[in-house]
């Protein structure tokens, strides 16, 4: 009799071992789950993150990366350049780009608006990148805008004036002037040989007509016995250009 008390008892416990072993299991694997997709996004997320870190540098291929369609992610940081680095780098970038003649003292240095952004190839998705966009604001809609690469610190594209370059506050530069369009072509020829690491940059008219004129810059590079080359398109109209848009 004792005996099937004491079955009946262990029965009863089994039983509600069973049943509270069951009403914790769901939390349990649910947590073994939610550590499991954390570990594997981490790593996923490391890994795309040394992915970027890792790429060697390729001027042509930043370049043409603007040419394309692609989706742009705001980033709380640069990878590899601070705020204040990139707005060095930006106010340098355009100084010489625009009046390279013009490096005398006494010129005050505007620093522009910095966001970094993940820039992602939408026809090509592998083809991906961290770049800065340096926003100088004039307050009537115009503003001038350049593009920079967290990886090289190298301008990339820019768009704003052609002769009075709203970042440098400056009497002589506002009544600067760079000659006809032709003129300011061969001049960002001249900055493309000096500041990309390229071998050779040739300008040709690609058209013109009521809305400026159109050239392309076609910048090439001997490596391993072969020549790369990589065409750039320039625009000029009213006193406002566009590179590499």
């Amino acid at each position: 009799m004792k005996r099937m008390k004491i079955s009946n008892i262990l029965a009863v416990l089994c039983t509600l071992l069973l049943v509270a072993a069951g009403a914790c299991l769901p939390q349990v694997v649910s947590r073994l789950l939610d550590r499991r997709l954390w570990r594997e996004t981490t790593k996923r997320e490391d890994a795309y993150v040394s992915l970027l870190l890792s790429q060697t540098p390729d001027l042509f291929r930043t370049l043409e990366l603007f040419r394309t369609q692609h989706s742009e992610i705001l980033l709380s940081e640069g990878y590899r350049m601070t705020e204040q680095e990139v707005k060095d780098a930006a106010a340098g970038a355009l100084t010489e780009f625009l009046t390279p003649a013009l490096q005398e003292d006494g010129a005050v240095y505007v620093h522009p608006k910095v966001t970094p952004v993940l820039l992602t190839g939408g026809e090509a998705p592998a083809l991906s990148g961290v770049f800065w966009r340096c926003v100088w604001e004039d307050g009537v809609g115009e503003d001038e805008v350049l593009w920079l690469d967290d990886e090289s610190g190298k301008m990339v594209a820019y768009e704003g004036y052609l002769r009075q370059p709203t970042f440098v506050e400056s009497e002589y530069l506002i009544a600067y002037a760079v000659g006809t369009p032709e003129d300011a072509a061969r001049q960002v020829a001249e900055f493309c040989r000096r500041y990309y690491p390229v071998d050779d940059v040739q300008l040709a008219l690609e058209k013109t007509d009521v809305d400026g004129e159109r050239y392309s810059l076609v910048l090439s590079k001997d490596s391993d016995g072969r020549t790369k080359t990589c065409s750039v398109p320039l625009g000029l109209r009213d006193g406002w250009i566009s590179f590499n848009f």
